[in-house]
């Protein structure tokens, strides 16, 4: 274009009135050349979710990179070494993540999951917890991100199947990613205190039998902003507040009070081998947990239509027998099936399937109340895990409660403690159940605006719960140990897509103009004469150099 104007400064020596113009013409012609070359128009801008980043003892797993910035793909075909691929959920399977992160890698990969994950047929969740958990345990040497289906996604994924390589797509990288040396979390418990008709009878509550209900917290999945474990075991934790507000109750009521003394223990770590199950266990009195009887734990009690009690003791001991043939009973009466799973805790392993194990291994009686028949792993950490369902959930806390209740207070099957209709609070497990569907609670990861040790709002929140209804609350902090360490930096972030022309279309354009222009210039000088003046440019330029 620079030749182009120097051509026609040279045919206007004349000073023709025609030719005089000419040179506004040109700048005309620049201007449209560079609005045309150079468009890159703005799309919408999303929500998109890294993919965890963690090292595993020596092995680097997860995302190793955070930034995006290359032409978009919709699908694998082809070389993709250095594009984004787009994937939809449901053509999302292990062999296809094998062929992108492994044999034929990509140079980003962007997964778009359905707007609501709770509603995926069985065997879509069966696929997608399979591709997640493969995904978790490997190293993906490029960017991976999610984003949930929208206005925005929809537009993002029309644009760039109607126009294939012809979309940017950009995520800033992330300058604050550092490796996080300790994980540190957090333990909460609240106590109601037993064995006396006052509630300030402390002499006899320290002389009672306990019963420790216990429920872990967190949450982990192959995206940490989305990884909200409902029913995994957010179902868990909501079930052990109503418990607490139930017979917190009772036993502010002297004549109620109970001959047990009941702890709730929230705690963290539950995805890292039940750390904090591990840490409360060495960190509490050793006198408190001499006089534990029975510790319940609670895990992913919010969806199903049967229950299963995981033990690591068989039922000739009697006092499992009891509280086992209570819930049963009870179940009964409410046509939910309780079976018992055995289980014996092999020491030597250092891998913890249950919860209850932690208490086995430190010789109290223990076990797992869940919804699973046997450990499911996928299932814990899944980022599709969105959703409880708040009758089930009521159910079985009533089921729980009054079970509970039965072996506390030795009343006959006959007087039903707690019913459906003066006792669980429906406004209370509607808020829970939405807040543990919306809010992740990774343990040392910073999901919102708070430092990677601090709480979340939901955690704060049931801490409240606890000391509104028990007497007694404590919270204890301590550093997690094992052979996992993540990655501090953002874990959402917004990704922009733009529209941009192809270089062919450039070359073309490029191509386009200067024709025009010569033939304007022969047009405006003829034949001879335009090709002097070109020939007189460029031996001007060769003098120049020379």
């Amino acid at each position: 274009v620079g030749g182009g104007v120097v051509i026609f400064s040279m045919a206007l020596e004349d000073g023709s009135p025609r030719r005089r113009g000419t040179p506004l013409l040109c700048a005309v012609l620049m201007a449209g050349l560079c609005v045309g070359v150079g468009g890159e128009s703005s799309i919408p801008v999303l929500d998109v979710y890294r993919m965890v980043q963690y090292d595993q003892g020596d092995a680097m797993l997860g995302s190793r990179r955070s930034g995006v910035s290359m032409l978009a793909s919709p699908s694998a075909k082809g070389e993709v070494s250095r594009k984004a691929v787009v994937l939809d959920f449901n053509s999302v399977t292990e062999e296809l993540l094998d062929e992108l992160i492994g044999t034929k890698p990509a140079g980003a990969l962007i997964i778009v999951l359905p707007e609501n994950l709770g509603e995926l047929s069985d065997q879509q969740r069966a696929t997608w917890m399979k591709a997640e958990s493969n995904l978790m345990k490997r190293k993906a040497p490029m960017s991976v991100y999610f984003t949930v289906d929208g206005e925005e996604a929809r537009a993002m994924k029309a644009k760039v199947e109607q126009n294939m390589g012809d979309v940017k797509l950009v995520v800033p990288p992330d300058a604050n990613t550092a490796r996080i040396k300790k994980i540190e979390a957090e333990n909460f418990q609240g106590v109601l205190a037993g064995g006396g008709s006052e509630p300030g009878d402390s002499a006899a509550a320290d002389t009672a039998p306990t019963i420790a209900v216990v429920a872990y917290y967190d949450t982990f999945g192959v995206a940490p902003g989305l990884a909200m474990g409902a029913d995994s075991n957010g179902s868990g934790v909501i079930a052990l507040l109503e418990l607490a507000r139930l017979f917190g109750k009772l036993y502010t009521a002297g004549k109620n009070r109970g001959n047990y003394n009941l702890i709730f223990v929230l705690t963290a770590g539950g995805k890292m081998n039940f750390a904090g199950a591990r840490s409360w266990l060495s960190n509490t009195d050793v006198r408190l947990l001499d006089t534990i009887e029975f510790a319940l734990c609670l895990e992913s009690v919010g969806l199903g239509s049967e229950l299963f009690l995981h033990t690591s003791k068989p039922l000739k001991d009697p006092t499992l027998s009891k509280l086992f043939g209570t819930l049963s009973s009870v179940g009964a009466g409410m046509d939910v099936k309780v079976s018992h799973v055995h289980k014996k805790v092999n020491i030597s392993d250092t891998t913890v399937n249950w919860e209850h194990e932690q208490f086995s291994r430190k010789r109290i009686l223990a076990g797992t109340l869940s919804r699973h028949p046997q450990v499911d792993t996928a299932a814990r950490n899944t980022i599709i895990d969105t959703k409880v369902d708040p009758e089930v959930l009521k159910r079985n806390i009533l089921l729980i409660a009054n079970a509970l209740a039965r072996h506390i207070y030795g009343t006959p099957a006959s007087l039903e403690i707690f019913s459906a209709t003066n006792s669980v609070q429906d406004h209370f497990l509607a808020a829970w159940s939405n807040g543990v569907s919306n809010e992740p609670r990774v343990v040392g990861m910073p999901t919102v605006a708070q430092s990677p040790t601090a709480a979340t709002p939901l955690v704060a929140r049931a801490y409240r719960v606890l000391k509104d209804t028990c007497t007694e609350t404590s919270s204890h902090k301590f550093i997690i140990d094992g052979d996992k360490s993540f990655y501090r930096g953002a874990i959402n972030a917004k990704m922009s897509v733009y529209a941009v022309r192809p270089i062919s279309f450039d070359m073309i354009y490029c191509v386009c103009v200067l024709t025009y222009l010569l033939g304007l210039l022969i047009f405006m000088q003829g034949t001879v004469e335009a090709r002097n003046t070109i020939v007189e440019l460029f031996k001007g330029r060769k003098r120049k150099r020379a």
